[in-house]
């Protein structure tokens, strides 16, 4: 996928940096792979299907950095399907 953006190209060593905030309706649905997660942020949601996240208490407890690890290790299995990675450098 090509994406524009406005920062420099990254001439470091280092890996460049995302954030990405998605924001979908409740009757929308994951199509491939297994069951997805969200934070419901507003609204109710009728459909039910995506697996509800709490919203976070505090800034990187030990509970929260589980949780995130079991929910990139979802997603990494659905965005690298088929392609023989398994896994992603942290």
């Amino acid at each position: 996928m090509l994406l524009a953006h406005g920062s420099e190209p990254n001439k470091s060593a280092d890996r460049r940096i995302g954030f990405a905030i998605r924001y979908i309706p409740t009757h929308v649905r994951q199509a491939v792979g297994m069951r997805d997660s969200a934070t419901l942020v507003r609204g109710t949601d009728s459909y039910n299907y995506f697996e509800h996240e709490p919203r976070p208490t505090a800034d990187c407890t030990p509970e929260a950095l589980a949780l995130h690890a079991g929910i990139v290790g979802r997603q990494v299995q659905v965005l690298y399907r088929g392609t023989g990675q398994e896994h992603f450098r942290p």
